[in-house]
């Protein structure tokens, strides 16, 4: 299943306007050693559209330079749940892939995205985080 661009492209846009805020909000802080973005994929067992974002679009996110500054890592929603978790809102469909930045929720997308425009939603958080 692909990802809806009028979605994206609206999270796109609104994250154009509110990514400096953030920016200065994230900046001013106190001092966390947290690394600066963590991309968090949240799956359940058997579930197509996880096998789909984990064997399409996550192999190919780990063989470019983006993984090195933003890891992913995927947490399974059953066994370990979302439990002293820093989010914004309850992780209610599978996949969930929420951004971190410092350990704090930045952006979310549930569903699969395609893997270019995943790329592009990642290459755009770090020019802003990175």
């Amino acid at each position: 299943m692909r990802f809806p661009k009028r979605v994206f492209l609206s999270a796109v846009l609104g994250m154009s306007i509110m990514f400096p805020q953030l920016a200065a909000s994230a900046s001013a802080s106190t001092g966390q050693s947290r690394p600066g973005l963590e991309i968090v994929v949240f799956e359940i067992a058997d579930c197509a559209y996880c096998d789909v974002f984990r064997n399409r679009v996550a192999q190919a996110y780990k063989q470019t330079d983006f993984y090195a500054r933003a890891p992913l890592r995927f947490v399974d929603l059953e066994s370990q749940g979302t439990a002293g978790m820093p989010l914004r809102s309850a992780v209610s469909n599978a996949p969930t892939i929420v951004v971190l930045y410092r350990g704090r929720e930045i952006e979310r997308i549930e569903g699969v995205p395609d893997a270019r425009l995943f790329f592009k939603f990642v290459s755009r958080l770090l020019e802003i985080y990175g």
